[in-house]
This record gives C-alpha cells, structure tokens and sequence, in this order.
C-alpha cells in the first residue's frame, strides 16, 4: 500500500543486479561501473521517505562519502591500467606475478585500493554515514548491511596479488581494521535503539573483516563475508520482533544483572576464566588440525585465533556465572561444535581459493601494533560491558558510558561540516 512501493522494487532489483556484475566483473571498467551502479541504487533506497530531513541527511551524507571512495578506486584503476597495460583482473594478476620488484605506482594504487575499500565498508572515521540510516525501510537496512557494506572487503579480496606487493598498505589497512572493530564494538555495546546497535554492529564487524584482509588471511576475510551476510540479514528482517520478544530480553536482563551483582560482590572469578580460556583454546586447536589447518602458518592466524578464543571465553564465563551446571554443560558441547564448524568452513574456502589468493607476509613492527591496539580495544570492550552501567551517572565510568553511547561525538563533529547537504 505505501506510494513509492514500485520505486523501491525497482531500486531494489537494480541494487542486487549491480552488485551481482560487481561480483562476477573480470573487467575494471565493468568492475567500476557496477561499483558506482550500487552506490546509485542505494542512495534512490536511502531516499524511499525524501519528505523526512533525517532521510535525505544519511543518503546526502553517504553520497559525499562515497564519491570519495569513488574517487580512490578511480585512481587506483587507472594506475594499475598504467603501470600493467591492461583491463582484464586475470591479465593484471599475472603481470603482477611476473615483474620483479614492484613499482612505486603499483604501490600507490595499492593504497588508493585501501582507501576505496575502507571508505566503501565504512571504516573509521568514514563510518558515521552508517548508523545515520535508520530511516530507510528495514528491508533495505538488511541488504545495505548484509551486501553492499561487504563490498569493500571482496575489493580487497578480488584485487589481493596487486595488494600483495606492497605489505605496507595492508599494514595500514590491519590498523584500520583493528580501530574500527574496537571502537564500533565498544559503542555497540551502549546503544538502546536495536537497529543502531545494530548499524555499530555491522561497523565492528566490518572493521575485524578489513583487520582479516591486512593480515593476509583473505580467504577468514571471504568466509567472514558469508557468515556476516547471513547473519545481519537476519537480525535485521527479525528486529521488528524485538518487542514481542521483550519477555525474553526481560530474561535475559535479569540474568545478566544477577551475573553483573556476582561479580560486583565477590570479583572475577579468575579459576573458572582460566578453563574457559584453556577450553577454548583447545576446542579450536583441536578442531583446526583435524580439519589440517596450522593456525602458526596461517597470515595472522595465531592473532585471529585469540580474538575467536577471547570471545568464546567471555561467552562461557557468562553461563558459568548462572550457577546452571547443565547450562555450562550445554555451552561447553556448542563450544566445540562452533569450533569445529568454524573449522570445517574455513577448510572449504581455503580449498576454493587457494589458487587464487597469494601468501603475505606482514611486517613484525605493523603485526605487533595491531596486536597491541587488538589487546587494549577488546580489554576497553570488556570494561565496558561488564563494569560499566548507566544507572549511576555520578562515576566517573559512568560519564564514558554516555560518551560511548553518542559514539564519542565523531558522527556530530563531521556531521556540522556535511550537514549543509541536507537542504541539497
């Protein structure tokens, strides 16, 4: 019954078909304009409702946005059709593999790359367009979050033996990665509005992708993809079902709240952390080498594996924290089944791509960056989800939660200089 009901079909087959030729292009040309062809359709999505100001703001914001990335691949387009003389993505990949060290222009259109693809998965500080798009139709949040956002990181993917020659750049991007996972993460983690929560959601995930894809683990990085398509599909087309589901928030709460006083009167429990650690670190050593995976010759592996171990830890130190024996019985079995599941999948798409990703080898230095912002993000992540809370607003805590819940005023900063686009 809604007036534009035929407009928004109509955007919506062009969006999914242009995305659809960005995926199968073997051609820059092709690539590059099913490229600007998704930007298109969805910015005509993003204004489904033109009469609300909060609507042509996001879709004006993520326009300027995105001309900047288009900008980037543009760039990065023409050097490599410069520097290697041809269009074709497979004539590319093996002028690459046959030229000796590479040229200081095939390594500043490795980076314009990052900078395309950061900027197309909203990464930081490019990320505040994003959560602004909570006036488009849900139907259209689903496949922004579940399709378009992965764009970025399938250029990443798509293009990795050109990146290959210059580790510097997916250094850059690792870095990236890793302040946008974090910092999207922690800011998730204090919004009310399920589909903002939602929108820093698909920001944090995007940013642990890119952190994959600057390691060198392309082919975690595709997997990822996949997984994170599916799943905030659905938590997206599902969220309209949040308040008839409220009886199972309210439980939930209640849970957490008896766990937050636990820990609040008699400290971390430090043993049962301890096994859950070990559990976890065995569930998915064990599950890698039946599947013939070495974690310590995988890009980043090692790395990687904390962060999958580190979140499975938390997981069970949560049900641990219930006092229900059977329920810590049942999360340590689903422990290992996700183990072995994400270990299974992996395999498959490392067989799939084998052929076609190269092996990087990044930097020590860049690698123990990472690795130290990693550490201190998740370690703030943890503070904030376990020992921070809204209630008492007099604590100090208490002050960056708000902070934390406007998204530590970047989206408002940026939003005074763009704002004006609006009225376009």
């Amino acid at each position: 019954g809604d007036p534009s009901q035929g407009n928004y079909f109509r955007w919506t087959g062009f969006t999914l078909g242009a995305v659809s030729l960005m995926v199968v292009s073997g051609n820059l040309v092709l690539f590059f304009a099913a490229w600007l062809m998704t930007s298109l359709g969805l910015h005509q999505l993003l204004l489904h409702n033109p009469e609300r100001p909060a609507a042509r703001r996001a879709a004006w914001t993520k326009f300027t946005v995105s001309r900047i990335g288009d900008g980037a691949l543009a760039i990065a387009f023409i050097m490599m059709y410069t520097e290697l003389g041809t269009l074709q993505l497979s004539g590319l990949f093996d002028a690459v593999a046959s030229m000796g060290p590479s040229s200081v222009n095939l390594q500043v259109a490795a980076l314009f790359l990052v900078t395309a693809a950061a900027i197309k998965s909203a990464q930081f500080p490019f990320h505040t367009w994003l959560p602004q798009t909570l006036e488009t139709p849900t139907p259209v949040s689903a496949l922004m979050h579940a399709g378009i956002v992965n764009a970025g990181g399938y250029l990443i993917v798509r293009t990795s033996p050109v990146l290959s020659v210059a580790p510097w750049a997916l250094s850059t991007l690792a870095i990236v990665g890793a302040i946008t996972a974090c910092f999207g993460a922690i800011v998730m983690l204090t919004q009310t509005s399920i589909k903002k929560s939602l929108a820093y959601s698909t920001i944090a995930q995007m940013g642990f992708m890119m952190l994959q894809c600057g390691l060198g683990a392309f082919s975690a990085a595709l997997l990822h993809i996949l997984a994170h398509s599916m799943y905030k599909a659905h938590a997206f087309l599902s969220s309209g079902s949040v308040i008839a589901d409220r009886s199972s928030l309210s439980i939930t709460r209640s849970f957490r709240g008896q766990s937050d006083s636990g820990t609040a009167s008699t400290g971390i429990d430090w043993k049962a952390g301890s096994i859950a650690a070990a559990f976890s670190v065995c569930c998915l050593l064990i599950s890698l080498f039946l599947v013939g995976i070495n974690p310590a010759d995988k890009p980043g592996g090692l790395l990687l594996g904390a962060v999958v171990c580190l979140a499975l830890t938390h997981w069970l130190c949560l049900v641990h924290a219930s006092g229900d024996r059977s329920l810590v019985l049942r999360a340590a079995t689903i422990t290992g089944l996700l183990c072995f599941a994400y270990a299974g999948t992996l395999g498959i798409v490392i067989g799939f791509t084998a052929a076609s990703v190269p092996v990087v080898t990044i930097p020590v230095t860049s690698y123990a960056v990472v690795a130290a912002i990693v550490t201190v993000g998740f370690g703030l992540m943890y503070w904030v989800e376990r020992g921070v809370q809204p209630a008492d607003l007099s604590s100090r805590k208490s002050r960056w939660y708000i902070h934390a819940s406007n998204g530590f005023y970047v989206e408002s900063f940026l939003r005074r200089l763009v704002g004006s686009l609006a009225n376009s």
